[in-house]
């Protein structure tokens, strides 16, 4: 998986970040929730919705077998209505 959090150049927070979806297709839940500022539980809770609600509301997510989920990056780019460039940044290419 790409890196989450940076250090940001102006003034060294180190705040999470969606990154490129070419460079990391997916993320975990805890990273998904912590990018839009959740807690652990609140992001599980919000993807659980996503099931229950075919979709409709929560966090995208996608169940691999019983015990794995993955939030797929592109899907938030779109939640945000952020268009994905097709280059990437020297830093998240690194």
């Amino acid at each position: 998986m790409g890196e989450v959090s940076h250090q940001c150049p102006n003034c060294g927070c180190n705040e999470p970040r969606l990154p490129h979806p070419e460079v990391t297709p997916m993320l975990r839940v805890e990273e998904a929730g912590s990018i839009l500022g959740f807690s652990r539980r609140r992001s599980y809770r919000e993807v659980n919705r996503w099931f229950e609600t075919g979709g409709r509301e929560g966090i995208p997510a996608i169940r691999f077998g019983p015990r794995t989920l993955r939030v797929p990056t592109a899907r938030l780019y779109a939640l945000f209505g952020i268009g994905v460039s097709q280059e990437i940044s020297s830093d998240e290419a690194a």
